[in-house]
């Protein structure tokens, strides 16, 4: 990843957290209103049950966070199931920082462990883990063959990648080069600062070169929320906020998201959650 993803999130993390509605969570992730879920909470912690379920049925000793952001997901895994080892990967300091604040508050320090570094270049003391799974943080990968490349190198026989991201839907995929559909989706990857926006089809012929067979496939772009009344408001602003971007992070932050909500319900983009496994 480059200096412009680090940048992004040191500047922006604060920010997200203070703005999300339930900060609770500690989640810099979308809420996902999948089966069972009956609240705002649950929906942004349903992505973490289905790794949860993944971890708890294979009864895994350690695990994984591949862009862990501040940590929310692992503090929902370490507190909803102590026996693993959790590990987290992030490219941005302040996040880290953030972390071991939170982790204190929630007395689970011992629990987990956050490193500051690139998760296409993973650190050398790193043990062999079960699970590795990346939660809107694939997206940032600028170089997709090392990602696999890195975490087969730390990956136990039989472990499990799980990739949960955006990725390009077929309909997108050979649109013309000027078309606004085109340059909606181009302005999403500007303003998320994305590595690349790959489709399914894509990742599969590239985890198969490093051994990982594609067991499940989840559409779960139905059970997100779209064009709520904070992302209409945004929408609005992101028409001013456009000619700016390149002046603030945050500005970045909301015209990508607001090109994001527009991509997802167009059916140029779709929010999946992927499976692999090692064989």
């Amino acid at each position: 990843m480059n200096i412009e993803v680090e940048t992004y999130y040191d500047h922006n993390t604060s920010r997200f957290l203070k703005y999300d509605p339930h900060y609770e969570t500690y989640g810099i992730h979308r809420e996902v209103w999948g089966n069972g879920v009956a609240t705002p909470q649950d929906a942004f912690n349903f992505v973490n049950s289905l790794i949860l379920n993944i971890i708890t049925t294979h009864k895994l000793e350690s695990i994984l966070d591949l862009g862990c952001g501040v940590g929310g997901s692992l503090f929902y895994l370490a507190q909803a199931y102590s026996k693993p080892c959790y590990y987290g990967i992030t490219i941005s300091s302040a996040q880290v920082q953030i972390s071991r604040e939170i982790s204190k508050k929630l007395n689970i320090e011992n629990q987990y462990m956050i490193l500051k570094g690139d998760f296409q270049k993973l650190p050398d003391d790193l043990p062999l883990i079960d699970l590795a799974f990346s939660i809107e943080a694939f997206v940032h990968a600028t170089d997709n063959d090392t990602f696999f490349n890195e975490i087969s190198t730390k990956m136990k026989k039989n472990g499990f990648l799980i990739v949960c991201d955006d990725f390009i839907s077929e309909k997108a995929a050979n649109l013309p080069i000027n078309s606004s559909e085109k340059k909606l989706i181009e302005l999403f990857c500007k303003g998320w600062v994305l590595g690349s926006l790959m489709s399914v089809k894509e990742i599969q012929t590239i985890a198969d070169k490093y051994g990982y067979k594609l067991i499940e496939n989840i559409d779960l772009t139905p059970n997100l929320r779209l064009r709520r009344n904070r992302d209409i408001l945004i929408s609005l602003y992101a028409i001013f906020l456009k000619p700016f971007i390149q002046f603030s992070s945050y500005f970045k932050a909301l015209v990508g998201g607001d090109a994001l909500q527009k991509c997802l319900i167009k059916k140029l983009v779709e929010y999946r959650f992927l499976v692999f496994q090692k064989v």
